[in-house]
Formats: structure tokens, sequence, C-alpha cells
């Protein structure tokens, strides 16, 4: 079974279209496909959604392990400028590693625990709770990329595990 296809108007010489096999044809739609995925998943990236989600994250784990970014903390701030107040954020951000005594905390999750195993005392971080609380419920435009790489994860599941070759 051929397919044919044909050239873009400003190629046409009058020749005949050419003849493509069929598993050339699925191959440039399989790419095609790709392409577009590749590109909704860049797009979808560079939300600033996500960027946020991303900022808010790394201030939150940088500073449980030692380490504040000062344009983190500025552009975190400058976006919650109404529900968090800077100076003592930064302020608790320093006294994380105090509380997180562990080796390194590589997720919220861990940083989650330490806070409530604090009990009463959690007050005394209150500009991180509240951070924490507001990194929970940023818009789920972060959701749209996640499932941007499970579908990429699905269309190139069947490529990887095919083998192509001819026979």
């Amino acid at each position: 079974m051929y397919s044919t296809s044909c050239p873009p108007a400003h190629y046409d010489d009058g020749s005949a279209p050419a003849q493509l096999d069929v598993r050339t044809h699925y191959r440039l739609q399989y790419y095609a496909v790709q392409d577009t995925a590749v590109n909704c998943i860049e797009e979808r990236i560079k939300q600033p959604g996500l960027q946020l989600y991303v900022n808010t994250k790394q201030l939150l784990l940088d500073a449980a392990n030692g380490q504040v970014s000062d344009d983190r903390l500025s552009s975190v701030c400058d976006f919650f400028r109404e529900d968090v107040d800077r100076e003592p954020l930064n302020s608790q951000l320093l006294l994380l590693p105090e509380l997180c005594k562990r080796q390194s905390v590589t997720n919220i999750g861990e940083l989650k625990s330490e806070l409530v195993d604090l009990g009463l005392s959690v007050y005394m971080f209150s500009e991180v709770k509240t951070l924490l609380k507001l990194f929970y419920v940023i818009p789920g435009s972060s959701a749209t990329a996640e499932r941007s790489f499970s579908v990429m994860r699905h269309i190139k599941l069947p490529a990887d595990n095919h083998d192509v070759s001819e026979t």
C-alpha cells in the first residue's frame, strides 16, 4: 500500500506526486505528533505559575539545608507580598537548619514533618508555615506540565521498546 504526498505549491514542477511506502508515511506522522508534544511541554514548562512553584520549593529546601538565596527570597516575597513578611520570613528561614538536624532535606514532605513535630512551637516559624501552605495551594498550572510529561511518556515508550529495523 502506498500513499501519495504532494510537494508544496512553490516546489511543484508538474511532475507526479512522490510515492511513500506505509512505513515512511507512519514514521512521518509519528515524528509530527512527537514534535507537537514536545512543543506543548516546552510551552507549559515556561508558564509563570510553574516557575513560582519551583522558586518556592527551592527556597524552602535550600533554607532547610542552610542556604538562603536572596534572589529566590525576593521573587517569592514579591509574589506573596500580602501573605508573608520578608524580614520575619528571612529570619525564620535562617533558623530552619537548626530545626532540620538531619543531613539534608530533599523534599517538602520532610520539612512539613519537622514543622508538624514541633507541635505548638510551630508558631516560632509562622511565616515559614504560611509559605508552606501557599506552596501547597499554588494554582495547578504545574499539573498541566505533568500531564504533558505523562502523555510524552506514553508516546515514547512504544517507540523505545519497538525495533524498527528492516526485516
